[in-house]
């Protein structure tokens, strides 16, 4: 417990402790799950299961960070999993544990469930093909109505060049007939 300098009382709470109360949080409030982990722990509640397990042994190899989607349906998840290092502010509760500034400790993973996403994505699936759609139409539409334009145009050419043509007969016919 410390106590401020205008006697109010305030309790500390570790970094691990004050994380896993804001993923609880976050888990009623939007149902994102979160959790801490490690091989090594003091608290069973952070064991990792395998996949974390997993997860922490690719980050010691190097691996930035892990992203799957796991589950399917109503059940499918987003899972991104990092790393945790330690830090010398960490040695004061983990330091026996014999990690060294900078190894990894363990990993913390996020999941955020998709069906929400799924759904919008729907959507936007849906309109985006009837965006596409009336474009589609509107060019084909646009295509008939020059096609059909065009070929107006081409009869009426002819048409007046039939006419040109007779004219030019005529004009010859009776030119022949005068002289």
């Amino acid at each position: 417990i410390v106590i401020t300098t205008d006697g109010k009382k305030l309790t500390l709470i570790g970094p691990a402790t004050m994380t896993r109360e804001i993923l609880n949080d976050f888990e009623h409030l939007y149902g994102i799950k979160g959790r801490l982990s490690g091989i090594k722990y003091l608290n069973s509640r952070n064991k990792a299961s395998l996949v974390e397990e997993d997860a922490i042994r690719q980050f010691e190899k190097g691996e930035k960070e892990i992203i799957q989607v796991l589950g399917e349906g109503k059940s499918e998840v987003l899972n991104l999993i990092g790393p945790v290092f330690m830090e010398e502010g960490c040695k004061k509760c983990h330091g026996h544990l014999g990690f060294k500034n900078g190894e990894v400790r363990g990993s913390l993973s996020v999941s955020v469930p998709l069906l929400p996403f799924r759904s919008i994505e729907g959507e936007l699936i849906q309109s985006s093909v009837f965006a596409h759609f009336i474009i589609w139409l509107a060019g084909i539409l646009s295509l008939i109505f020059i096609y059909i334009k065009m070929k107006k145009s081409v009869i009426e050419k002819v048409n007046y060049e039939t006419k040109i043509n007779n004219f030019n007969l005529e004009l010859q016919n009776t030119v022949e007939e005068k002289t």
